[in-house]
């Protein structure tokens, strides 16, 4: 028989969702990749989520592309046949989507002006809160050095947990256009108050019913509010903006109740170590003082025993 058994036979791929990964308590460090996930959870619509890590052919195919860029991979993106990448940013992997034909009845219902509105307002986010944010991610020295390389760098494949780190200050420096961090605040803050108020107190911009903008909004929110940092400038627009944080809640306890339980364990420990902290600083408190009515004590005792 001259026919040679092949150990293995190329299966096509399933597409792949591809984007930076969990962390500080949110599904996904990065907005734009929190709201694509957001809006399959809200579509019902499962997808293999992968993160950098296992992109790395993908990596490699950008820095032999131009390799002066850094290997700067655009996420969210979908991974889709031999590797390739397909589309890339949250309305091309939701295009994608819709093109497959899937039952996204459940965030795609509005009307065509409610569409046009729609369109309007995440415009509205990528000028403003999307260049803000990047400054305070990857630009801001302190945010970036204690906080958000210690989130990416682990997720980075190497060597492009070296090279692509330069890459992505790049972009986010494109991102800004020159503008100054005061600049960016207040443009990030007119956006915000903007957004809340098209909110109002409706559980989802357009009705009872979430949309992309509803995933795009919450991407954000969500990962500006988690990030823990060191210069918080940028934490101050959000936190202020009560309506917009509800609506956060409200699609983390439908969409991401996993998000919300590690939450809560980590406001838990956090009592649990303030409560910790409260208690050892009494009772150094009532030592000291018992040290000091002792020593009187004590001094009274050999006061009297002189005389």
């Amino acid at each position: 028989d001259d026919k040679t058994e092949i150990p293995w036979v190329a299966q096509r791929m399933e597409e792949a969702l591809l984007g930076w990964g969990p962390g500080w308590n949110v599904a996904s460090i990065d907005p734009q990749c929190l709201a694509a996930l957001a809006y399959a959870k809200m579509a019902g619509r499962h997808v293999d989520f992968r993160t950098p890590k296992a992109a790395r052919a993908v990596f490699s195919e950008a820095f032999a592309r131009a390799p002066w860029e850094g290997a700067a991979v655009t996420f969210p993106s979908i991974q889709g046949e031999g590797g390739r990448v397909t589309h890339e940013g949250v309305r091309g992997v939701v295009t994608r989507w819709r093109s497959d034909g899937d039952n996204l009845e459940a965030v795609d219902r509005q009307t065509a002006a409610e569409g046009a509105e729609m369109l309007a307002y995440e415009a509205l986010i990528d000028q403003t809160l999307y260049p803000a944010a990047m400054r305070y991610l990857w630009l801001d020295g302190e945010n970036y050095n204690q906080i958000t390389s210690k989130a990416v760098l682990p997720m980075l494949p190497f060597p492009f947990s070296i090279i692509s780190p330069g890459g992505y200050k790049a972009v986010a420096e494109r991102a800004c256009d020159g503008a100054t961090e005061d600049e960016l605040l207040v443009a990030a803050e007119r956006c915000l108050i903007r957004l809340e108020d098209r909110l109002g107190d409706a559980p989802y911009f357009f009705g009872d019913r979430p949309s992309l903008l509803d995933a795009k909004v919450y991407g954000f929110v969500a990962v500006l509010r988690a990030a823990a940092m060191p210069n918080p400038w940028l934490l101050t627009a959000v936190t202020a903006r009560q309506k917009l944080l509800r609506h956060c809640d409200r699609i983390e306890k439908l969409h991401f109740p996993e998000v919300t339980r590690q939450q809560e364990r980590a406001r838990k420990v956090e009592r649990e170590r303030e409560l910790g902290s409260v208690l050892r600083k009494n009772m150094e408190a009532v030592a000291v003082a018992t040290g000091a009515m002792t020593l009187y004590g004590l001094f009274i005792v050999l006061k009297a025993v002189s005389q």
